[in-house]
């Protein structure tokens, strides 16, 4: 399959760029759409709300053809974050698994919602779509500051399986999900992660795909530093 068909793009999970508006919200209803299902499938309940996409600091997609197949969403944390916060994410992991995923150091890239269109399983695009999705959520990983990224595989969709072929270390297996199914928990590391990278036949591909990726910047309405009280409430508190 030559490198034009497959278009990787990271954005931001909230207020992407106006001129890339229509392809973010593609985007989205990927991921609304797969997980909408799943939760039905495992909890008889297709409920999902939008804030579980748009707290996330990157999301990172595949594009076939100009239509969205695969994403998987990234945001930062910090051990003294996840101790501290009560972080949902981190509900089903103990403070033992915390370590193991802090030993290397204290900041956490969170990668959750591994998501493959109903249209892109298996081999039906003539290529494992989960492969480049691994591939493209540890290049997002091994490009970021963090000393370790999560993952929580599912075990029921054999995520498991080819999280470890990318270099994923067992933190936990077998472990409930909180959605009535089993999930292995994973700490990604760069040493063990640039190893399997580098034995994976199908790399230098996406390595290719990965020099053509479209980043589109986050288009925050203001900021702090920008921040100014509205004129009527200065003549309220006059």
């Amino acid at each position: 399959m030559s490198s034009q068909h497959i278009q990787i793009v990271l954005c931001p999970g909230r207020f992407p760029e106006k001129k890339y508006e229509s392809m973010y919200f593609d985007i989205y209803k990927c991921w609304h759409q797969v997980w909408s299902e799943t939760f039905l499938e495992i909890d008889k309940n297709p409920k999902l709300f939008s804030d579980a996409f748009t707290r996330q600091d990157i999301v990172a997609a595949i594009l076939i053809e100009g239509q969205c197949k695969a994403l998987s969403l990234h945001r930062y944390t910090s051990k003294e974050s996840i101790l501290k916060s009560h972080d949902s994410y981190f509900d089903n992991w103990s403070r033992e698994h915390i370590e193991k995923l802090c030993s290397q150091g204290p900041q956490i890239l969170v990668s959750s919602y591994f998501t493959i269109h109903s249209t892109a399983r298996g081999q039906s695009l003539g290529f494992s779509t989960k492969d480049y999705l691994l591939a493209l959520t540890t290049e997002v990983f091994l490009n970021s500051s963090c000393h370790g990224m999560t993952g929580a595989a599912r075990k029921n969709r054999k995520v498991h399986d080819i999280t470890y072929a990318w270099g994923a270390t067992p933190v936990a297996q077998d472990i409930p999900s909180g959605h009535n199914d089993l999930v292995d928990l994973v700490a990604f590391f760069r040493p063990e992660v640039e190893r399997k990278r580098n034995e994976n036949q199908i790399t230098e591909h996406f390595n290719q795909i990965w020099d053509q990726r479209i980043v589109i910047d986050q288009a925050l309405p203001e900021n702090i530093r920008t921040f100014k009280a509205w004129p009527y409430l200065d003549r309220i508190t006059a």
